[in-house]
């Protein structure tokens, strides 16, 4: 049986690191592309006799390699890791190992975080790159980097333990539409503190925050 039973498309896609629902899959950023393309397959599979039956066949060999348990606390259902890793195969022709697919797909997690970036892209060149926003680069790469070697639950945006707990709760309503995760911008506001803050009232510190935000990292013009 599969694992992962909801009951809509929606739920479905929900689990879905890059695809949205959206299937004009040029509209995806290229390094994506294909993944969202087999995330989709992933969705359909539910709905297609043909296709569960395949996957299901996919899946007990997923098992018989030792992955069953694999990231087994990351949020991203049994059967998703399944195709990841049958699309994998099919790439190195048959002639990866396990542990090379857990290479892989640690791999598709970070493409996922760097879509959240704004700066990042995964490839900047930090001592060649005069980019004046170089420090946007490496704060986000950061981000990334630490998202991924703590196995954090994908999809689940959580505020670093080393913000006062009165800070945490402002953050989580904080420019709330911007798209950025809360726990990128608990970074931010961290190093924003480190930096520039500390010298006024923390009311008087969150505004000058909000406005570095705005004009330095959203690149909002203000209106005069």
């Amino acid at each position: 049986m599969i694992e992962y039973s909801p009951k809509t498309r929606e739920e479905y896609i929900a689990k879905c690191l890059f695809y949205n629902g959206n299937d004009d899959f040029d509209s995806y950023e290229h390094r994506v592309r294909t993944i969202a393309m087999r995330e989709r397959w992933w969705v359909d599979a539910h709905y297609d006799t043909n296709i569960l039956n395949s996957l299901r066949n996919s899946l007990k060999e997923y098992k018989k390699l030792g992955l069953g348990h694999f990231q087994s606390q990351d949020g991203v259902p049994i059967t998703l890791k399944t195709m990841y890793w049958l699309s994998w195969y099919k790439e190195v022709e048959g002639m990866g190992t396990a542990e090379d697919f857990k290479e892989a797909y640690q791999n598709i997690i970070r493409k996922y975080y760097i879509s959240k970036c704004r700066y990042y892209n995964g490839e900047n060149d930090l001592e060649d790159n005069p980019d004046p926003d170089s420090m946007f680069i490496s704060y986000e790469r950061g981000w990334v980097e630490d998202c991924v070697r703590h196995n954090k639950v994908v999809k689940e945006d959580v505020i670093h333990d080393w913000l006062e707990e009165g800070d945490a709760e402002w953050l989580q309503t904080f420019s709330p539409n911007d798209g950025v995760p809360v726990s990128l911008k608990a970074l931010l506001y961290n190093r924003y503190m480190h930096w520039c803050g500390g010298y006024n009232p923390i009311e008087i510190e969150r505004e000058h925050f909000r406005e570095w935000w705005n004009e330095k990292y959203l690149k909002i013009k203000q209106i005069q």
